[in-house]
């Protein structure tokens, strides 16, 4: 069976919403930085404006499941990879991240 894979563009913004279409559904994802951890996050909301997961980490070359326990949950996974192998990561910038890494979701 063939992978599908949907791009979700990343912005510079320090804190944004994105609409996206996960299999076949309608999602919100909602990007920020954690003042306390320092570390660059995201949540995913239905269609209905209903938390589904939060406080996701966006870190490079992690499988992201947001699916714990919800019916209506995403089934794939999000993946954020760099597009230089010599890339450092910033965890805590926005900007950096949006400039050097494509983010996916993924379904096998």
């Amino acid at each position: 069976p063939m992978a599908v894979v949907t791009v979700i563009k990343l912005f510079p913004d320090a804190a944004y919403t994105t609409d996206v279409i996960l299999d076949e559904k309608s999602y919100s994802l909602r990007f920020y930085v954690n003042a306390r951890t320092q570390i660059y996050h995201f949540d995913v909301i239905n269609a209905l404006g209903e938390d589904i997961a939060l406080g996701l980490p966006l870190l490079p070359d992690t499988d992201t499941y947001a699916n714990a326990g919800y019916p209506d949950a995403p089934v794939g996974y999000f993946y954020l990879t760099p597009f230089s192998s010599n890339t450092v990561f910033e965890e805590v910038s926005p900007a950096a991240v949006a400039e050097k890494y494509a983010f996916f979701y993924i379904v096998i």
